[in-house]
């Protein structure tokens, strides 16, 4: 044979096909990055193009004769979370924390209980199948995560945390105004000045209890690092997003002039899953700290947090709605940037190309889905 087709998992039709050529005339699967001849003779690179390489669509090579070796790698969701939340019996904390984001008009205030990430984006949970009655049902987490999670969590013991620290970060276009969780631990702090001319300072000790649970658990899901900048994982718990950095700091000499020490102890993480863009993060498993076999709570369906509210109000709809299209702006800037700065471009008959707008973009997009539907139902 002289061709394969390459496929995401799950989809069919044409237009998630790629045919590959190889030199290859013998049957051969693919093993480690490499197409091994059935019948013994050379061994090929396999090589695919970026796509195919994307983490979104984690492709594999498939024998249509034989059944993968194998499952695909779980992907990554930002509807999870693995993170520290204040427990519920310690309401000052909580009462605090919502109402300096209640002031600050935090646009996550329904969304996000008060938090520090520790992996996020995280795996894709199961779909809930059991919602629709059949005997087929799936559950949440499959039996590697949960085990995972497990083994992470019994290397820390419960911690305390202290809150009495500000920072920010951000530019011209963005601005974060964030909470520190000091965990208890002795040693140096260390101040870290971010890259690309952003402002932002971040404080901590490398043996924190929160920093070391952190890399527990990110040697147990390797692919989960978004949350170190520059090698290093900085806690923090987000108040509020403005336009620019200048104006988190104004927020952030408005939190300080009020704010009092507070201090609870960590016992124990959550797994969090929301559900569609309206939809709030719940506990879909509770993890206890320094604990053996029982150290997982799962809440299937997910439970919610006693202290976040029960709809969205409209002012953090509102908030939520600026949020968001500042961020669509930003991206589009930055997509300009990557094209030449925002310039005009001239088509081959030489009339002058004005970069699509971001409606227009959508538009394209929704028009190419329809088409891939449509080709997957021939």
């Amino acid at each position: 044979i002289d061709k394969m087709a390459v496929a995401a998992p799950g989809t069919t039709g044409r237009s998630s096909t790629l045919l590959l050529k190889t030199a290859l005339l013998l049957p051969f699967r693919s093993e480690a990055g490499f197409l091994v001849p059935l019948g013994g003779g050379r061994v090929t690179p396999l090589l695919l193009s970026p796509l195919q390489m994307s983490a979104s669509a984690d492709c594999s090579v498939t024998d249509p004769s034989s059944p993968p070796s194998h499952s695909p790698e779980p992907r990554k969701s930002h509807c999870t979370t693995v993170c520290a939340v204040p427990p519920a019996s310690a309401t000052a904390v909580w009462g605090a924390l919502t109402r300096a984001r209640r002031e600050l008009r935090d646009p996550g205030f329904y969304r996000w209980p008060p938090h520090a990430n520790l992996l996020y984006p995280f795996l894709e949970l199961n779909s809930m199948k059991k919602r629709n009655g059949g005997e087929d049902e799936e559950p949440l987490f499959d039996q590697n995560t949960l085990d995972s999670l497990s083994k992470a969590a019994a290397k820390c013991q419960p911690f305390e945390v202290a809150i009495n620290e500000f920072g920010t970060f951000g530019g011209k276009g963005r601005g974060v105004l964030w909470a520190y969780p000091r965990s208890n631990a002795p040693g140096p702090t260390y101040e870290y000045e971010s890259k690309e001319g952003e402002s932002e300072v971040a404080f901590c000790n490398p043996a924190e209890p929160m920093i070391q649970l952190q890399s527990y658990l990110e040697n147990e899901f390797p692919t989960c690092t978004e949350q170190r900048k520059q090698r290093r994982f900085h806690p923090h718990m987000t108040l509020s997003h403005y336009s620019s950095i200048e104006d988190a700091s104004k927020a952030m000499e408005q939190i300080e002039a009020w704010w009092e020490p507070i201090t609870y102890m960590q016992s124990e993480v959550y797994v969090l899953r929301r559900v569609g863009d309206v939809g709030q993060f719940e506990i879909a498993a509770t993890v206890h700290l320094g604990r053996g076999e029982d150290a997982i709570q799962v809440h299937d369906p997910p439970i919610r947090f006693p202290g976040m509210p029960d709809t969205e109000e409209e002012w953090v709809h509102e908030e939520r709605m600026k949020l968001k299209a500042r961020r669509r702006n930003s991206s589009w800037k930055n997509r300009s940037r990557r094209r030449g700065g925002g310039r005009k471009r001239r088509t081959k008959s030489g009339n002058d190309r004005v970069p699509d707008s971001p409606e227009i973009i959508e538009a394209k997009r929704a028009a190419r889905k329809a088409k891939r539907e449509a080709l997957e139902l021939e």
